[in-house]
């Protein structure tokens, strides 16, 4: 697990494995918190990321949308009793 420097707070992620680095993928952040920071590192290091956001607030669309040219989804994701709920959606998400 790799971490960015705590700003609002503490994001942490998985690089891929050496024979994988180049490959493409994909950056899925669940509470964006108006914090970006992190997924700017991580779009510096591997540019052919493409980034999937979720957040309750859909203040934070324009700042993942443009800053990260990435897709955001106005959802918050909860978790009650071991399972995970989807709260708020706008979106159908499968």
């Amino acid at each position: 697990m790799e971490t960015t420097a705590a700003t609002v707070e503490r994001k942490y992620y998985m690089m891929p494995r050496t024979p994988y680095i180049f490959d493409s993928c994909s950056v899925i952040t669940f509470g964006i918190g108006g914090d970006i920071l992190s997924e700017q590192h991580i779009k510096m290091m591997l540019p052919q990321c493409t980034f999937l956001g979720f957040d309750p607030n859909g203040k934070y669309i324009s700042l993942f949308e443009k800053d990260l040219s990435g897709k955001f989804i106005q959802a918050g994701v909860e978790s009650k009793n071991g399972g995970n709920i989807i709260l708020q959606s706008k979106h159908v998400i499968l």
